[in-house]
């Protein structure tokens, strides 16, 4: 149901999924919120490229990064 039934675009999510073997997992009717950079307990997998569903309930492992670009 995410996105009308459609590959979801225009959020760079189809077009880097997997990028240098980061998670990545598309939102569904249940977990309707996108959540980026992964946390520490998810290793390697948790690069600037992760991203991952969440309901919206709160997080406390969760993190964030500033990403610049030119």
């Amino acid at each position: 149901t995410a996105c009308g039934g459609f590959p979801c675009k225009g959020h760079a999510m189809n077009e880097i999924a997997g990028w240098y073997s980061d998670y990545s997992y598309v939102v569904n009717a249940n977990y309707p919120w996108f959540v980026r950079g992964g946390h520490y307990g998810n290793g390697v997998s948790a690069g600037v490229f992760y991203f991952n569903t969440t309901n919206g309930s709160i997080d406390g492992v969760g993190s964030f990064r500033v990403i610049l670009a030119s």
